[in-house]
């Protein structure tokens, strides 16, 4: 039996498909199996996750064209939280944002990329930047699912007129918005890399920042250029147009899937200590698909009240006493609204003085949470002796890395 040219094509689409999700899961499982650094390797797990669903996605777009519109919307909205990922594989390379911090005091501006850079002054390298970085990828992973659904919306209501570059069809207004989002989420994360790049030389981010930004920007400028070719009546039409998209994609997803296992190999982690049973690779998986941190992130950098306050842990649990009940939390303030510094630079104690200032910025029942959090999570290791926090006034008792108390 002969088949013809489409079934061909979704046949090949198909075997490369298979091979890129088999490939993607056993790496996956690798990971999920050598889960030793929990908050890198949650990252990675997102962002290998991009090439079974971009082939999987686009292989029913091509197997099922009179759909191919949704599928792809879908698709492309994971772009996005891959993006956000990277940005926050990054900071956990580096081990925080306060390392981030005191970095930035130590290097003082950064220069723009070309060619911005011609036309810009250098950045402040300051909280702030840190906290605008974040807010520019962050952007891009509520405007694209918007994006998506308008796309949809518009599409059933016969007024998208998908790759047609005319101004009383939606598509036009859609790409502008996509492509000022999503130009701003890689420069974001471009000038933020080039602000920390010396605190990541360890981690050897060169090939994974490729990796990222190469399935990125081939898959973008692939769907533009065939978006023109149509638009110029060298493709046929715009299914055909979709097929060879999706087609394509599905190939290039095989040979991404190899190309992350040289990215990001599990062998990083195989020789630490890592948790074996099929259950803690269950809940591993549980851990990467809940998205709760990443709206959490978002409430906290565009909330206007957040001033920029972070609680974050210090050091590793396994060096610090038993006889501690707050290992290293800091409550701290990088800038006063004046521009004037405000830092914290004790990072071993809950400072009572914040207590007023904290609560009129977070308010008092989020204070009192954290707090809770934080006595909880002690509590579990066991042996801890803790000291007695008033669940009504939490900054009322002291507790420091010394073991002493008092005011």
């Amino acid at each position: 039996m002969v088949l013809d040219a489409r079934a061909a094509d979704i046949l090949v689409a198909a075997c490369a498909c298979s091979m890129a999700a088999i490939c993607s899961a056993i790496h996956i499982w690798g990971h999920l199996s050598n889960f030793a650094e929990p908050k890198q390797q949650i990252q990675i797990v997102r962002i290998l996750l991009m090439v079974p669903i971009y082939a999987i996605l686009s292989c029913c777009s091509l197997s099922f064209p009179e759909h191919d519109i949704m599928f792809d919307s879908v698709r492309d909205c994971y772009e996005a939280f891959t993006i956000y990922s990277f940005f926050q594989l990054l900071l956990e390379y580096i081990g925080g944002e306060s390392i981030v911090g005191t970095h930035y005091r130590e290097k003082g501006e950064v220069p723009h990329p070309w060619p911005c850079g011609l036309c810009m002054d250098n950045a402040k390298l300051d909280g702030r930047f840190l906290r605008k970085m974040k807010q520019g990828v962050l952007q891009f992973v509520f405007i694209k699912p918007a994006l998506a659904a308008l796309t949809v919306m518009l599409d059933g209501l016969g007024c998208y007129g998908k790759d047609e570059w005319v101004t009383n069809e939606g598509f036009l207004y859609v790409q502008i918005i996509y492509n000022f989002s999503y130009s701003w989420a890689l420069y974001a994360l471009a000038l933020f890399y080039g602000s920390s790049s010396e605190l990541l030389v360890k981690h050897k981010p060169i090939k994974k920042f490729v990796m990222v930004k190469m399935i990125v920007f081939v898959s973008f400028w692939q769907g533009f250029t065939i978006s023109l070719l149509l638009n110029f009546e060298i493709i046929s039409s715009d299914h055909a147009a979709a097929d060879i998209q999706a087609f394509l994609i599905c190939v290039e997803m095989a040979f991404a899937s190899c190309c992350h296992l040289i990215a990001f190999p599990v062998s990083e982690y195989a020789g630490l200590e890592k948790q074996e049973t099929s259950e803690s690779r269950t809940s591993n998986l549980a851990d990467v698909i809940n998205v709760g941190d990443v709206m959490m992130d978002a409430v906290n950098n565009y909330a206007p009240t957040y001033r920029q306050y972070e609680l974050q842990t210090q050091g590793d649990n396994k060096a610090q006493p038993k006889s501690i009940i707050a290992r290293g939390f800091v409550l701290k303030e990088d800038e006063n609204l004046d521009g004037t510094d405000a830092r914290v630079e004790d990072p071993n104690c809950i400072i009572p003085r914040l207590r007023s200032e904290t609560e009129s910025s977070i308010g008092q029942d989020a204070t009192e949470r954290a707090i809770r959090e934080l006595v909880e999570s002690e509590e579990q290791n066991a042996g801890n002796e803790l000291v007695d926090v008033n669940p009504v006034n939490p900054f009322s008792a002291h507790s420091c890395l010394d073991g002493d108390t008092g005011a």
